[in-house]
């Protein structure tokens, strides 16, 4: 097992209804690399108290082992009484080193404190346990899947001030993003070991990133299919993409803004590259709503806590041109390319110089077309080029064209977002219906229609391809669209959107860091995260 240069604990939960499937998960969540294994009783089944401890005879002496027995009302499956839940917590503490039990439950009656304190000196059982503490230590937690609870400081205080405490840990579902940015100042301001969970997609943040903020530990799953709260990663993805063993508190932090970003090939295509080059820094997704006020707010955030340490994001889905608008209203800098295509998809931040922002799909998407067509920027003087979409990327695209020489026309579902493209670019427009009634040299979409999961839709009708096309497909998960698949089928050329995307990965790394990485690292990154997740079962398609 690798050692990690920092003491967070990466707890996995284990759970079966049989002796040799409880074995079978402690000992596979033990290799994974668990430090601390959970046993979720409550999703045990029917499985008896001796079933239990004989499942966990075969853990090895130095593993952790943490009993949780989770009430219904705090998100588990147990329907017992709570003097039934904490007698039954007592029998089984002896096998364990620590014990997870509500602060609800806690404070309920002296009877159910007296139950945990006796489970907390019971002497130890487990064979060959070294170094036993002379009393197990004592979790209280507070889970709410609502939101963010409303007495969420006094519970905290209360966990504090409990002298049977040791460790306080806080869950609720994640508002936004910005709710992790309050986790992270619970565990830097808590003066006991804690644990603060943001769950669902836009909480993912606050558990990759616990040992950044000395959290006691998060939890990830063995698999995808043995999740046990939302938005919880595997032990693979936290280990493997998030670099889990190399985080510290001076790792700085990158991410993806957008809605959703769980698509993405972006955390696993940087931290592959970060990881190659020595650099102490993570990339993370940060799933920021829809609109102009939530990417706002969390970037204000971030800027106000520059202890976060967030130093530079890459913008997708719908926020390029908010990202555009937060930079004017903000006086961040601006550089030529961002302002020729009015959007931004890369923004850097710097606590001593303020923000900076500029536009890498213009670079990505004029490399990816020069070289599925073999030839140089000059030639593409006088190309038809049909663009289908009017968002952020679409500006990125047709500045680039335009720039170049080609006649550009472009298509949308909605007239009022193809208008000022128009003027601004001198530009033609054609209705949606009508996208494929000029031929075109090359057709390029810049919507998300045939993204992932929705992956057998296409923005282009039937086979209406003329001779010799190319078509341009930004989308890049999956990577074979049914766009570019009915292309092939009609004889034209087809360029992926990998292309585009490692060319601009590459791009933000220098935009980020002041120097190309002077390689193909971008290429053989973005391939090396396809063919992962073409053989990873675990890969996520939803937080």
């Amino acid at each position: 097992m690798i050692r990690m240069n920092h003491s967070t604990h990466l707890a996995v939960p284990v759970f079966s209804d049989t002796v040799e499937g409880l074995r079978a998960a402690l000992l596979t969540a033990i290799d994974a690399g668990a430090t601390l294994v959970e046993v979720r009783l409550d999703l045990c089944g029917e499985i008896t108290d001796d079933d239990v401890r004989t499942a966990m005879t075969n853990a090895p002496p130095s593993a952790q082992l943490l009993l949780t027995y989770r009430s219904v009302a705090q998100g588990g499956e147990c329907e017992e009484e709570d003097e039934a839940r904490l007698c039954r917590i007592d029998r089984l503490a002896p096998w364990f080193d620590l014990i997870d039990v509500e602060l609800d439950t806690w404070r309920s009656s002296e009877r159910h404190r007296e139950l945990v304190r006796q489970a907390l000196v019971e002497p130890g059982e487990r064979p060959l346990q070294s170094e036993a503490p002379s009393r197990r230590r004592l979790i209280l937690s507070v889970h709410d899947f609502r939101g963010r609870p409303k007495s969420m400081q006094n519970d905290l205080l209360e966990c504090v001030e409990t002298p049977a405490c040791d460790i306080v840990k806080i869950a609720w579902s994640a508002r936004s993003v910005r709710d992790c940015l309050e986790a992270f100042e619970i565990l830097r301001s808590c003066p006991k070991p804690a644990i603060a969970i943001c769950m669902g997609a836009p909480g993912v943040v606050s558990r990759l990133l616990a040992p950044r903020y000395g959290a006691f530990a998060t939890f990830a799953s063995l698999d995808r299919q043995q999740i046990t709260a939302p938005g919880q990663l595997t032990i693979s993805e936290l280990k493997t993409t998030y670099r889990w063993d190399a985080l510290n508190e001076a790792t700085s932090i990158f991410g993806v803004i957008g809605h959703p970003v769980s698509h993405s090939l972006s955390p696993a295509t940087h931290n592959r590259v970060f990881s190659a080059r020595g650099v102490n820094a993570v990339y993370t997704p940060l799933d920021v709503a829809p609109g102009y006020e939530p990417l706002k707010a969390f970037l204000l955030e971030s800027e106000s806590r520059p202890s976060a340490g967030f130093r530079g994001f890459s913008v997708t889905i719908p926020h390029k041109l908010h990202a555009m608008r937060f930079l004017q209203e903000q006086g961040g800098h601006i550089d030529a390319i961002a302002g020729r295509v009015g959007a931004i998809n890369t923004l850097a931040f710097d606590p001593d110089g303020g923000w900076r922002g500029t536009n890498t799909d213009y670079a990505g998407a004029l490399a990816a077309i020069t070289t599925g067509l073999g030839m140089s920027p000059q030639r593409l003087a006088g190309i038809r080029a049909t663009v289908l979409g009017a968002g952020g990327v679409s500006r990125a695209v047709i500045a680039a064209l335009v720039d170049h020489g080609a006649i550009v026309t472009l298509s949308n579902r909605t007239e009022e977002r193809m208008a000022p493209m128009r003027d601004e670019f001198g530009i033609q427009t054609a209705p949606w219906e009508r996208r494929d009634a000029s031929e075109a040299d090359l057709i390029v979409n810049c919507t998300s229609v045939g993204m992932a999961p929705d992956t057998e839709a296409t923005p282009w009708t039937g086979n209406a391809f003329a001779g010799g096309s190319v078509v341009f497909d930004t989308v890049y998960t999956p990577e074979e669209t049914r766009l570019t698949r009915d292309a092939m089928g009609a004889g034209a050329t087809v360029i992926r959107g990998t292309a585009m995307f490692a060319g601009q990965a590459a791009a933000q790394w220098a935009f980020w860091f002041g120097a190309a990485t002077g390689d193909d690292a971008y290429e053989r990154a973005t391939r090396d995260a396809i063919d992962a997740c073409a053989t990873d079962a675990n890969a996520p398609t939803d937080f």
